[in-house]
């Protein structure tokens, strides 16, 4: 079957509806791409169009720049071993993929695609889940305005527009995506009937009513519709999209369906969700539905001007409170979906607030965005992008350089101990002498009393002790990254390392391996052989 442009995001809805597992594999103009699905569920891409590549995304993130390291990562499974080379969590690597190579592939056309369903495959799904909605809104926040303004121009000219009761489930991505807009102050107000021409004259609004259109919730009708009050008594739109010619492809938008064998479902999240709990799984949804009536800030426990530290240390002390380890053999597969969804929203709570366009809308939408606030998270954001800048160059290597980016961000925002954690990693790459040893330990040291367990600086920290041969105190280090972040890779690692050590021996603060007297005398037969 054929997927017109901006008709994939239908086929990733039917999969997520019909909690389907098997291949997808999908063609454009540009190359192939084969997903796996697990029931419903993206997880692991490949592809052979360069945009959507892992090398490209790496690029294009501002990850990674360096051509040689860059080869060395060609697919989705070698970002599990560029995760601690980039300082990054592996699920979360792989995640920010996906979605980065999802939002991409909305608007395109596929010339084929074929759906193998399969009983059951190996690995699993991308974590934390991706959500179509918000990257169908990414990608329409894309598109350049003139084009959105004249295409929703074409479908309002066809009629009045009904929009369906479902389409509040997306005002609340709508709104952090496009800001404030007139529609969505129609939606709450319950008119689903939208007649006035200068509603869709707003950009944020028509960004809004496009993507509505292209998820299938809107309906075109000639004749006058009556006002419908409550929502739910909207009229049904037809199943497939009316047929509006897009200005930057000229071709209707459509339904990709995907008509294969029912495969045995698992639990629709959405529909009595509260039903048959046990006590524990009560709390779990007590706790879900408290987050839902918190603002993000409520809910991670942080002021309106926190800073990138705070939010992320927040985020991991909240998530540790609702690890999967902890309600092993306690809940059922209801329990597991409500954990997932509040690790779900975790996890964009934390994204969202991470990353300043968002966060200044979201501020917008909850009417804090007063001018101090403003100032104060420009002040953030770009001391934070002089950071990334620095590890940049730490990255080909430019030590020198790098820390002279820290030490500026550092002098910015002289609070965020991430700043104090890179000048250490950037001093470590530098030839060794007692006073850089004595200033890394000083700045590690300093950044741990901002922000106690601080895990990149207690990973630093740890790396410093082994490679002093302080074995006993990097554990303790590691210990306490774990107790915090029992996930974390680079702990992980780093412990793994530090059991099983390779015989080595000290020179400086870094070391080289010992080899046997038989290895010498070998070695130096070899040599003169060959001389």
């Amino acid at each position: 079957m054929t997927v017109p442009p901006w008709g994939f995001y239908r086929v990733l809805k039917s999969l997520e509806q019909k909690e389907l597992t098997g291949l997808l594999a999908l063609t454009s103009d540009d190359g192939k791409t084969k997903i796996l699905v697990y029931n419903g569920h993206l997880g692991e891409f490949s592809t052979d169009v360069e945009d959507w590549s892992v090398q490209a995304y790496l690029t294009r993130s501002k990850l990674l720049y360096d051509p040689e390291k860059l080869e060395e990562i060609r697919s989705f499974e070698d970002l599990t071993k560029a995760a601690p080379q980039l300082e990054l969590d592996v699920k979360q690597l792989k995640s920010s993929y996906s979605r980065s190579v999802v939002a991409l592939m909305m608007p395109k056309a596929y010339s084929s695609l074929e759906f193998i369903p399969k009983a059951k495959l190996d690995g699993e799904p991308i974590s934390p889940r991706i959500d179509t909605d918000l990257l169908l809104m990414q990608a329409v926040l894309k598109v350049p305005t003139k084009e959105i303004l004249e295409a929703t121009c074409k479908l309002k000219n066809g009629g009045k527009l009904v929009i369906r009761s479902e389409a509040f489930a997306m005002l609340r991505n709508a709104q952090l995506q496009f800001g404030h807009s007139q529609l969505a102050s129609e939606m709450f107000a319950g008119h689903l009937t939208m007649a006035d021409d200068n509603i869709y004259s707003q950009e944020s609004s028509a960004r809004f009513l496009f993507s509505l259109h292209v998820a299938g919730l809107v309906s075109v009708v000639k004749e006058e519709p009556p006002v419908i009050e409550p929502p739910e008594e909207a009229p049904e739109a037809s199943s497939a999209l009316p047929e509006v010619s897009l200005p930057y492809d000229q071709a209707p938008v459509g339904v990709a369906t995907i008509k294969i064998p029912a495969i045995e479902l698992t639990l629709d999240f959405d529909t009595d969700l509260a039903k048959d709990l046990n006590p524990i799984e009560e709390e779990l949804y007590q706790t879900l539905v408290d987050f839902k009536e918190k603002n993000y800030y409520q809910v991670l426990g942080i002021n309106v001007d926190a800073r990138i530290s705070t939010i992320y240390m927040a985020y991991l002390r909240t998530r540790r409170k609702w690890i999967a380890t902890k309600y092993s053999g306690l809940i059922t597969a209801k329990g597991e979906n409500i954990l997932a969804e509040i690790h779900g929203m975790l996890n964009q709570i934390k994204e969202q607030l991470l990353d300043r366009q968002t966060r200044i809308k979201y501020n917008k939408v909850l009417e804090i965005d007063t001018p101090s606030l403003d100032a104060r998270l420009v002040e953030i954001f770009e001391a934070w992008d002089l950071h990334k800048q620095g590890q940049i160059l730490l990255n080909q290597p430019d030590p020198k350089g790098a820390l002279a980016n820290f030490e500026t961000a550092f002098r910015m925002d002289n609070s965020e101990p991430a700043y104090l954690v890179w000048m250490a990693k950037a001093i470590m790459v530098m030839p060794p002498s007692k006073e850089n040893q004595q200033r890394i330990q000083d700045l590690l040291e300093q950044a741990l009393k901002i922000e106690e367990d601080f895990p990149d600086a207690l990973l630093a920290l740890a790396e410093f002790h082994r490679r002093g041969q302080e074995t006993d105190q990097a554990l303790d280090k590691i210990r306490r990254v774990l107790l915090l972040d029992p996930e974390n890779a680079e702990a992980l690692a780093l412990k793994h390392k530090i059991q099983n050590p390779i015989k080595e021996s000290v020179v400086g603060s870094f070391t080289k391996t010992v080899s046997s007297p038989l290895d010498r005398f070998k070695a130096l037969i070899t040599k003169r052989g060959g001389s």
